[in-house]
């Protein structure tokens, strides 16, 4: 079943950070990439919850492998998928054109991939880095950092941690993300940074959230700090800079990270 155990390790964590998602004003919104995996969340039976069939695989072992044509096929999807949910949230139709959005009503949409444990509720940082000290809003994409000085980008962002909020520039923004992938299904990473990083064209606001409250696999579990220290400063760590998920299950399993099973 493709990634269900690693989603229901995600979960875990995810609803321990959010006390259960008590929290007023939170949905979570689940992408179902296979029909045996969408039909195991139908039954979840959980509160504010929402299980979206992708409608495009029926079997995802394919994908499994990073960088193979599934794997290609299924990451090409991602842009789609969050734009046709914020479309969604605010009322539009996925379009192209830029709607007007009263951002006294404002959705704030978190892309996470389940390969991420959240350690703490990453939601007031979030606000924080998002709306400011005047309670405005500073920034329309916040997203994880994953390098520096690669590929020829002072900051690499990471499109398995994005903030993204309902203004026109993000939804324009997808839009053209969606396009250059549906012609030509491929990693989304690298065309996410091109677009917002070397096509200036959006004028959009967008930062980078804190390397060590949201670190990468490449620093995270690099051993050059405390497990201890790691966890208690942590807020989301993304399991990534590892190929293959039972290397991926060990890592979480090492640091004490991994649930399934118990």
């Amino acid at each position: 079943m493709g990634f269900y155990d690693f989603f229901l390790n995600w979960f875990h964590y995810y609803n321990a950070s959010l006390h259960n998602n008590s929290i007023r004003g939170i949905w979570l919104a689940v992408i179902a990439e296979d029909n045996e995996v969408y039909q195991n969340m139908q039954l979840l039976n959980l509160d504010n919850f929402a299980v979206i069939s992708s409608a495009v695989k029926q079997d995802v072992g394919s994908a499994e492998d990073y960088d193979s044509v599934g794997y290609k096929s299924l990451v090409s999807g991602r842009a789609n998928h969050l734009l046709n949910l914020i479309c969604g949230l605010n009322g539009h139709a996925t379009t192209t054109e830029q709607p007007s959005i009263d951002l006294n009503d404002r959705w704030i949409t978190i892309y996470s991939d389940i390969d991420t444990v959240w350690l703490k509720n990453p939601i007031p940082i979030i606000q924080a880095n998002l709306l400011g000290e005047n309670q405005s809003l500073q920034y329309d994409i916040l997203a994880g950092v994953d390098d520096h000085n690669f590929e020829g980008y002072e900051n690499y962002y990471c499109t398995g941690l994005l903030v993204l909020t309902n203004t026109p520039q993000s939804i324009l923004f997808l839009s053209r993300w969606e396009e250059k992938l549906k012609t030509n299904p491929q990693l989304n990473q690298p065309v996410f940074n091109h677009l917002l990083q070397r096509e200036d064209q959006f004028s959009l606001l967008y930062t980078g959230l804190d390397e060590i409250l949201f670190p990468p696999g490449r620093t995270f579990f690099d051993g050059s700090t405390s497990k201890d220290d790691l966890l208690s400063q942590t807020v989301v760590v993304h399991n990534n800079y590892i190929i293959g998920r039972d290397s991926k299950k060990k890592r979480f399993k090492d640091y004490g990270l991994w649930i399934a099973d118990r």
